[in-house]
């Protein structure tokens, strides 16, 4: 959870020096550092408070799954739409009107770059034509699909042929192959 916040928190101060930088095609004016650094903390703290709103850091999505990347991404949406209204409707003149919303959108990159290189097993290409035992899997929730993605991870024991749902809306969906 800590560790996620910081590096979150990181990408964002990151995000808006870069943003900065290429606004200014790389010759920051020395009178917008100090705009520039209370702007990434800014974003942090509204970030944070949005992240801890939707439980990004407390364990409740797994590593760089779909839902933490929705959730994340929301949370950057609605963090990037704060600052940029404060910016607008504050006058606060002396961070340009695009800083926000380049921060905003290299920001949500960062986070997502750490996230898939934290976990690169999870994204490697699972072999096809397993030798492990067939295996159904009753519901094809967040649960079923997360059973059936740490089945795929245990080569040559399992092998999850399909899922099992009352749900007639997912009926033939594909997840993983």
């Amino acid at each position: 959870g800590f560790v996620w916040a910081l590096i979150d928190g990181t990408a964002w101060v990151t995000a808006g020096w870069i943003s900065a930088l290429l606004r200014f095609d790389g010759q920051l004016p020395p009178e917008m550092n100090l705009h520039v650094w209370q702007i990434g903390f800014l974003s942090v703290s509204i970030f944070l408070i949005a992240g801890t709103t939707f439980s990004l850091y407390t364990g409740k999505y797994r590593n760089a799954s779909l839902e933490e990347a929705q959730f994340l991404g929301l949370s950057v949406f609605i963090s990037t739409v704060i600052l940029f209204s404060l910016r607008i409707l504050s006058g606060f003149t002396p961070v340009p009107r695009s800083l926000p919303i380049a921060a905003g959108f290299l920001a949500v990159v960062f986070m997502f770059i750490a996230r898939v290189l934290a976990s690169p097993q999870r994204f490697r290409r699972y072999k096809n034509g397993s030798t492990g035992e067939r295996a159904l899997i009753y519901g094809v929730g967040i649960a079923g699909r997360q059973l059936a993605e740490q089945l795929l991870m245990l080569p040559g024991r399992y092998d999850p042929i399909g899922f099992l749902d009352d749900d007639k809306s997912v009926s033939n969906l594909r997840i993983f192959r």
